[in-house]
């Protein structure tokens, strides 16, 4: 108790300064905590419906190469979707067994810290579209995201 005294200000002013500056404080800390957390849900929320554009989009030109067995154009259509993108892989899987996998690793501008990028990684879901063209099924389109990517975003927004 001696040693919490000697720490605490010994006038009054100065006691309502540190009262003043430590509850300044807690609100700027907390406002910028819940700006982090909106800008960082709001990265997940934009990457999973860019996902879901992405897949929507190429669903119609790949059902069409699978029903005609046309490998070489689902190639060529998984490779854009995963250049300059935030996925890092996309595959189609044929019901006969068959993967056509494409991946496109390129290194984030930053490297973003261990604990941004494993909260990014737990919060992007890999997406999945089952093919089907005339009621018949035809292989599952998947997108697999870049957490890297994400989180670098975000660590440049907390970094600036």
């Amino acid at each position: 108790m001696i040693a919490l005294a000697r720490l605490l200000p010994q006038s009054l002013v100065a006691r309502v300064y540190l009262l003043y500056t430590l509850t300044l404080l807690l609100f700027v800390c907390s406002g910028l905590w819940l700006f982090y957390h909106y800008q960082f849900s709001k990265a997940v929320e934009n990457a999973q419906d860019s996902a879901t554009m992405l897949v929507e989009v190429a669903v119609q030109t790949i059902s069409d190469s699978a029903v005609i067995g046309d490998h070489h154009t689902i190639k060529r259509i998984l490779d854009k979707a995963v250049l300059q993108s935030q996925f890092s892989s996309a595959s189609f899987i044929d019901l006969a067994g068959g993967v056509i996998e494409r991946h496109h690793a390129q290194p984030p501008p930053v490297a973003p810290p261990a604990w941004l990028l494993e909260a990014a990684a737990a919060n992007l879901h890999d997406v999945s579209r089952t093919l089907s063209l005339g009621g018949r099924d035809y292989g599952v389109l998947r997108l697999g995201f870049a957490a890297d990517q994400v989180a670098a975003v975000l660590w440049q927004l907390i970094l600036s």
